[in-house]
């Protein structure tokens, strides 16, 4: 990644910050349900797998075939595009793909009901 794609995610990532400070406690639900958050002690530790949807590829299986170690496979999605957050499979969040220092991150904009 060079400098200027860098400074680009850097300040999508200020965005998606703004954007979402307080989104959470707004959108939080109005019943006796407990949240994500307020799961019993005896399943904090249960691992969960936790994938991001970063994008999608058309391409021909010839050059699919052809592809090798260093090749870039372009993605249908760009930097400050929304993401989708899942977690065993099912989808549970949206939010923006962010720069963690030297990292990818996402900043969660609304949770999936």
């Amino acid at each position: 990644m060079n400098s200027q794609q860098k400074a680009q995610l850097q300040q999508i990532t200020r965005r998606a910050l703004k954007n979402v400070n307080g989104h959470f406690a707004s959108d939080a639900p109005q019943s006796s349900q407990p949240s994500v958050g307020s799961a019993p002690d005896n399943l904090r530790d249960v691992p969960v797998h936790v994938s991001v949807g970063l994008g999608k590829a058309t391409l021909m299986l010839g050059d699919l075939m052809a592809m090798k170690k260093g090749d870039i496979l372009t993605l249908d999605k760009q930097a400050g595009d929304p993401v989708d957050v899942y977690v065993n499979n099912h989808l549970v969040a949206h939010g923006e793909l962010t720069l963690n220092g030297e990292q990818f991150g996402v900043v969660l904009t609304s949770l999936v009901s």
